[in-house]
């Protein structure tokens, strides 16, 4: 019995070992080391920046740069860390993001083909290479603006650290906001129905780690649809803007599509939201709230009468926009006491929820029966898609019958008129 406990510790300890042995050369296998450079052409003695990025499970050892053999190395190396932690398979790992930079430059008449060669690190007892740099010699180009990675803002990041570099932060300038919220509407007088489009934008001047709502705005007398967002899952897609002098980056945060239930001056209120950075354990640090101003959008009654025709009788308010109209039954000779299905379909574009379409009418020696309704929106900016009326109907005495023209009134924003859709159908 004692030297199956024996035997078997040596088994427990081997296993230990073999884990560890397998966990750090799966760590090494998961490494990347990859290099790049800030432009596509470099001119001789214009400095550009070389960039070596490390992403590993493990800690780096002995960064190796390439031979900067022929090139003039202006500043460097800049260390630049940051990290996620990754949950699952049973447990947490951390992944080590580290970025070594260099300002070079190529000296004054060079020529001909130059090729940065690899660097190397060592993670996990393995070594790894990057890949090499060519340089194309062409005309000088203008510098990228400065310290534009470290505006980068780091929202919604990868893991629960953010990407944030460990350099001072470029000053904001005294005149103008770090951060603030914006509300723009496409347009800022409509029709009653007519889509307005308002788009709430972030700007920050500096690294964030969180973005937080903290009150949605209020359109109180408009129908509201949301638009799906196009922001890559998890983060926010930020692009590079200059307001009054200063750089920001800008985000679109929220888009509602507004319809105008009524006539008059009607009020979006602000939103209001927190940005802070993050600490090492996710805690919001040097939080800032920010509110954008309301928006007033001018509702203005369709016309009673426009260059052609007058407005049609009892129209409803919900159909305005560019619409198409498709009448159908699922067949034409049917016994009496079976059903047939009558399908009404508009298309188009506006706000089809609240689009009325026309009632089928009473038809003699037939019953029917409430329709089903079913509403399909396409994602994008402008609401599209359709809007689809089901009867089921029954024949109760034999005979051929005509169903009556069946008309789709609507009216047209954009070109400022009524148009009517008449639809006739044989059951």
């Amino acid at each position: 019995m004692a030297r199956l406990t024996k035997l078997a510790h040596a088994a427990l300890a081997f296993a230990v070992v073999s884990a560890a042995s397998w966990a750090a050369a799966q760590a090494a296998q998961a490494a990347t080391l990859s290099a790049s450079i800030d432009r596509a052409a470099v001119a001789p003695d214009q400095p550009f920046v070389y960039r070596v990025t490390l992403s590993a499970q493990g800690q780096p050892e002995g960064f190796k740069p390439p031979d900067f053999k022929g090139l003039r190395v202006i500043g460097g190396p800049f260390q630049q860390t940051s990290f996620n932690m990754v949950m699952g398979g049973g447990g947490t790992t951390v992944e080590n993001n580290v970025t070594w930079s260099y300002e070079l430059a190529l000296p004054p008449g060079a020529k001909g083909q130059v090729t940065i060669g690899a660097a190397h690190v060592r993670v996990g007892g393995q070594e790894l290479a990057s890949n090499a740099v060519p340089l194309r010699i062409g005309a000088a180009a203008p510098a990228p603006p400065p310290q534009r990675q470290q505006r980068q803002p780091n929202l919604f990041p990868r893991g629960l650290f953010g990407d944030e570099p460990d350099v001072e932060q470029p000053a904001v300038s005294s005149s103008a906001p770090a951060a603030f919220l914006r509300a723009v509407a496409d347009k800022r007088r409509a029709f009653v129905g007519e889509q307005v489009t308002v788009s709430w934008y972030l700007y920050l001047a500096e690294p964030q780690s969180n973005f937080q709502p903290v009150t949605q705005p209020k359109s109180d007398g408009f129908w509201m649809e949301e638009i799906p967002s196009t922001n890559p899952q998890g983060r926010l897609a930020f692009t590079d803007q200059v307001e009054g002098g200063q750089h920001y980056q800008v985000a679109v945060v929220l888009q509602r599509a507004l319809f105008p239930l009524a006539p008059g001056k009607l009020t979006v209120t602000g939103m209001e939201a927190q940005v802070s950075r993050a600490d090492f354990f996710g805690r919001a640090v040097q939080p800032r709230r920010l509110k954008s101003e309301a928006l007033t959008i001018e509702a203005v009654a369709l016309p009673r009468q426009d260059d052609q025709k007058a407005q049609p009788a009892g129209f409803p308010a919900g159909n305005v926009g560019q619409f198409t109209l498709d009448v159908g039954v699922d067949r034409t000779a049917v016994a009496v006491g079976d059903a047939v299905t009558l399908t009404m379909t508009v298309r188009g574009t506006g706000n089809l929820r609240n689009v009325v379409l026309p009632a089928l009418p009473t038809l003699p020696g037939w019953k029917g029966y409430e329709p089903k309704t079913n509403v399909a929106l396409e994602s994008g900016a402008v609401v599209q898609g359709s809007k689809t009326l089901e009867w089921l109907i029954r024949p109760e005495q034999p005979g051929k019958t005509t169903i009556p023209a069946l008309v789709l009134a609507s009216f047209d924003p954009a070109a400022k008129r009524y148009v009517e859709i008449w639809k006739y159908h044989l059951a």
